[in-house]
């Protein structure tokens, strides 16, 4: 997503003046790298228009690649975690 706001390929004005990639370009132009970083822990909205708009309004690569493998640590351990328990925990919720 980063590369296709950041190369230019997301030419489409329909996209680029859609009012959720609108006010999420704002966000990320007021905070920075923390708005980043507060979407990527709490998934408040779509991972790909958050990559999208960090790459319109170039963000620097190196820290956005940064923050997304950290913030991808979390997950992979819960997703782990849910795989390997997940069957024993939801049936203890159903019976």
């Amino acid at each position: 997503g980063y590369e296709i706001g950041n190369s230019g390929l997301l030419n489409s004005q329909k996209m680029l003046n859609h009012p959720v990639f609108v006010k999420t370009q704002k966000w990320l132009n007021k905070h920075g790298m923390k708005a980043l970083l507060f979407g990527r822990i709490i998934p408040v909205m779509q991972y790909n228009i958050v990559s999208m708009t960090s790459g319109v309004t170039k963000l620097d690569r190196k820290n956005y690649l940064i923050i997304n493998f950290i913030t991808a640590i979390p997950y992979a351990f819960l997703f782990a975690f849910l795989g390997s328990n997940g069957i024993e925990y939801a049936s203890e919720f159903i019976s």
